[in-house]
């Protein structure tokens, strides 16, 4: 008697070998594995998933994870829209494609996906962040400097954040509000906002 393909443990094998490949999706991480053939096996043990049952949402999502992080980022959007389909209620489907949108610099389409992650999940810290960083490139300062301060409201510790509500702040012709929020980000042991701190206090003597 052949043996039975078992779905239920090919997916645990599946998302194993996804978990190898998977770090924190969203805009922040840019770094690439120095291996990427894990994230080719990552595909190709969630596209038989798919072909066994083509209706799991998360094997999709999943599988997109995989081709953002080989940057096709394309190939992601494709498998995050599937997702969507079958699952529209999940909101870190729509954040992932969000941050498809915005490696293709979409900023749009970004804010458009980073707006229903918000109204699916108001207490995700990512969601508000990624979108003032879209808001950001769209050089809408005002609205990225509310978002940066909402996810702040949800995540005071993150060094990020704080940075990126500096970069704002710097655009918005607030130098002491900007390097306050350097300060507190290089606190948080974040370097590059350090050294955007030192480069402010060196411009201007008068702060300390």
């Amino acid at each position: 008697m052949k043996n039975r393909f078992n779905l239920p443990n090919f997916i645990m094998l599946a998302a194993a070998a996804f978990l190898l490949a998977s770090c924190a999706s969203g805009p922040a991480v840019k770094e690439r594995a120095p291996d990427e053939t894990q994230y080719d096996a990552a595909i190709e043990a969630m596209t038989l998933v798919i072909k066994e049952n083509p209706l799991i949402a998360a094997a999709y999502n999943n599988r997109g994870n995989a081709w953002a992080r080989k940057g096709e980022y394309k190939n992601a959007i494709s498998d995050y829209t599937s997702a969507i389909t079958l699952d529209p209620e999940d909101p870190d489907t729509y954040m992932n494609r969000g941050s498809a949108y915005y490696d293709l610099a979409d900023y749009d389409a970004a804010i458009d996906d980073y707006n229903r992650a918000v109204s699916l999940n108001p207490d995700s810290s990512g969601a508000y962040y990624n979108r003032a960083n879209a808001y950001f490139y769209k050089k809408l300062y005002n609205r990225a400097v509310a978002d940066y301060n909402a996810a702040l409201g949800l995540d005071p510790q993150n060094p990020r954040i704080h940075y990126g509500l500096g970069r704002a702040n710097i655009q918005l012709r607030l130098p002491d509000r900007a390097i306050w929020d350097f300060k507190t980000s290089c606190s948080l042991a974040y370097e590059p906002a350090c050294k955007e701190m030192d480069r402010l206090m060196g411009r201007d003597k008068l702060r300390r």
